[in-house]
């Protein structure tokens, strides 16, 4: 009975260790990442009442590209299978375009036409991932496929209310625009691929292109709601430490 109840706690033990292979795979990946977002351009529209009239403002956001960093740990829950949480940051260096019509204090079908630009508006997105992951080994290559969900805090520079510069007649106007800071944190989607070239058995390089997409809804100071396709696609590179 000894004997049956000493070969059974070594079976229970063999079991729970697995196989030496597996003992010696670090089963934990911690990523540092610099990123590259590509642009982002969205637009509003504003319609108003003014003097018995209609008028109009359109605004055009354009974003441009810009650099960022993220970090990320994944642990393998089996062979060629783990879930990775991640984070990321990136700004992004923004300006905007405006053109409007705005009616005649003192003639009707006369309305007035501005344009302009806004300079050194700022666009940022901070994420957060959630992904299941698929990794194939070949040698020292590493390839990957993810996706999950994502929540992405988008943080913007908007026009605020316009500011208007008229004297009698009221022929010419100019107007200003001052920057109003807005902000959502929609829930969406994330998706990509990486390969890391193993240097050592606990240190890897490795770059992932990434597309993740939520749609954020930004409260402009006169007009709609303005729904951004925030996130887009990204490319990062740098460091793996596996342990």
């Amino acid at each position: 009975m000894k004997g049956l109840a000493l070969g059974s706690i070594l079976a229970v033990c063999t079991w729970l260790a697995g196989p030496a292979s597996a003992q010696e795979r670090p089963r934990f990946k911690l990523l540092l990442d610099g990123v590259y977002a590509f642009k982002i351009d969205y637009s509003e529209s504003r319609s108003f009442e003014e003097f018995l009239e209609s008028g109009r403002l359109d605004v055009a956001y354009a974003n441009d590209a810009g650099p960022g960093f993220g970090a990320a740990l994944q642990y393998d829950l089996a062979s060629g299978v783990g879930i990775r949480a991640a984070f990321s940051h990136v700004k992004r260096d923004g300006r905007a375009r405006f053109e409007g019509n705005f009616p005649h204090p003192l003639y009707f079908n006369r309305p007035r036409s501005v344009g302009g630009e806004l300079a050194g508006l700022s666009y940022k997105e901070t994420s957060g991932h959630l992904d299941l992951v698929y990794t194939a080994r070949a040698g020292r290559l590493d390839f990957s496929l993810f996706a999950g969900g994502s929540i992405i805090k988008t943080e913007a520079d908007l026009a605020g209310n316009v500011a208007k510069n008229e004297v009698f007649p009221f022929d010419e106007l100019s107007v200003s625009l001052p920057t109003l800071a807005v902000s959502d944190s929609p829930i969406g989607w994330n998706g990509g691929a990486g390969l890391d070239l193993r240097l050592t058995d606990h240190v890897a390089f490795g770059a992932q292109f990434f597309y993740s997409r939520a749609t954020a809804k930004l409260e402009s100071a006169g007009g709609p709601t303005i729904q951004v396709d925030a996130g887009g696609p990204h490319v990062t590179a740098g460091l793996r430490f596996l342990f």
